[in-house]
């Protein structure tokens, strides 16, 4: 039974979001590119859930925390060194396709590291085990863990996305200098964010941490969209927002795998994390449609920011799992 799952699935998705990224290179249409991409989403969503909890039943009880914040700052960092290419591509002279068919990379990360990743002694031993309909017994931390999540992507996907655009109407000149730099500046501050979400999770407890950031995302989002005024203020405050807006993922990677046991955990990951990326969507039309009646992002951004004050109430109804063992 051993590799069985959690490990083959791993290999079988990071081969579906590489796949089908480098497949996006070729792309002749919006539509064609739409649907690449589309598949990429699937894989990476997937692959997502699988390597959270394998993370969590491998690492020791005192180092799963903060072994999950780094893990999501992988996202960050990932954005951040994809921005850097891009930039090396635009100075080189070389197209956009090129960046698609980097995205080949980690199918030859997997093949080399496939075989030397152990699957879980959690899960080789809860696979051997009878399976009773679990589900239903956990489907409220299922239903709370979905509000938060939903509070967390909707609001992020719709406030993010934003930034550059918004940036370049504030600036005069230097226009892509100035967004592109916000997004890197909203990358630092978001790596540094889940790094420390996971580093003070377990002192301060999932539900005081948590309340902190969604404080700072309540806070920040204001702040910059309306309060601040110019174009380097906006930039540089992007630190700060990315801190909180993009650190508050790591309590994806904390929280959710200590609500249910081994043999669902991974199906429960997949299903808060990927439910709400696809919600998200209906989040960005939305969006544009307050952009319109606000006219502007200003009101539109703070208006969606209020979605944290959801994820702010429910995470005090998810139990405390700081200092518990995973639930077998």
């Amino acid at each position: 039974m051993t590799r069985l799952v959690e490990i083959k699935t791993m290999a079988i998705t990071v081969f579906i979001y590489s796949i089908f990224t480098f497949l996006s290179s070729f792309s002749i249409n919006a539509q064609m590119l739409g649907v690449f991409r589309f598949l990429t989403g699937i894989g990476i969503g997937a692959e997502w859930n699988v390597g959270t909890a394998l993370l969590q039943e491998s690492w020791p009880s005192k180092l799963r925390t903060k072994g999950a914040g780094v893990l999501q700052s992988g996202f960050s960092l990932g954005f951040f060194v994809a921005s850097a290419v891009y930039i090396l591509m635009v100075h080189l002279g070389l197209s956009w396709r090129w960046m698609f068919r980097l995205g080949v990379i980690p199918i030859f990360a997997i093949l080399a590291l496939y075989k030397r990743i152990p699957e879980s002694a959690a899960w080789s031993k809860a696979v051997a085990s009878p399976s009773p309909k679990i589900f239903k017994t956990y489907r409220k931390y299922l239903a709370l863990a979905l509000l938060v999540s939903i509070s967390i992507t909707m609001a992020w996907w719709a406030i993010s996305t934003w930034i550059p655009s918004y940036v370049a109407t504030l600036a005069t000149t230097d226009k892509a200098y100035y967004s592109g730099l916000a997004g890197a500046l909203y990358s630092v501050g978001e790596i540094v964010g889940c790094v420390i979400f996971g580093l003070i999770a377990d002192p301060l407890g999932r539900q005081k941490t948590s309340a902190i950031y969604f404080i700072g995302s309540l806070v920040i989002t204001p702040i910059v969209f309306l309060v601040l005024k110019s174009a380097i203020s906006v930039v540089l405050a992007q630190t700060v927002n990315g801190f909180f807006t993009g650190g508050i993922y790591s309590w994806f990677a904390v929280q959710p795998a200590e609500l249910f046991p081994t043999k669902i955990r991974a199906t429960a990951l997949g299903v808060i994390f990927n439910s709400s990326r696809y919600l998200a969507v209906m989040g960005i039309l939305v969006s544009s449609f307050l952009i319109q009646i606000f006219h502007g992002y200003s009101f539109a951004a703070t208006a969606f920011g209020m979605l944290y004050i959801l994820g702010l109430i429910v995470v005090f109804f998810i139990p405390e799992t700081a200092g518990k063992p995973l639930p077998a």
